[in-house]
């Protein structure tokens, strides 16, 4: 089995820049502030709450700032189109440290993946 440390994405916080109090998801959820910060200290990372508490805003921003499209796609990461789409402003506001790559016994640094459409 490998040892890998994990988590990779280790933490995530806002750019207070870009939070707009006044927009959803931050007029909202009281707990995404300008001193929001999640650590990610294991492997496995649940996230728990009521229904409308922000888990599924909380997972389409950290899909956005890990480069994937939050609407989610296919296994071939064919991104999925909604006409009831909007863009994600936790996302564009989220700032994550990541654990660096390690490929081939040398670290690199993660780079972000930008799709030419979705940035």
């Amino acid at each position: 089995m490998a040892d890998f440390r994990a988590p990779f994405l280790k933490r995530i916080t806002l750019d207070a820049e870009k939070v707009d109090k006044n927009a959803f998801p931050f007029n909202r959820f009281g707990y995404l502030n300008t001193d929001f910060t999640f650590e990610f200290i294991s492997p496995i990372t649940y996230f728990i709450g009521e229904n409308g508490s922000g888990k599924s805003t909380m997972l389409e921003a950290i899909a956005k700032l890990c480069g994937f499209h939050e609407s989610g796609g296919g296994a071939a990461h064919q991104l999925y189109e909604s006409s009831d789409h909007h863009p994600s402003a936790l996302g564009t506001a989220m700032h994550g440290a990541w654990l660096p790559r390690v490929h081939k016994g040398k670290e690199e640094r993660p780079t972000r993946v930008h799709h030419p459409r979705y940035g």
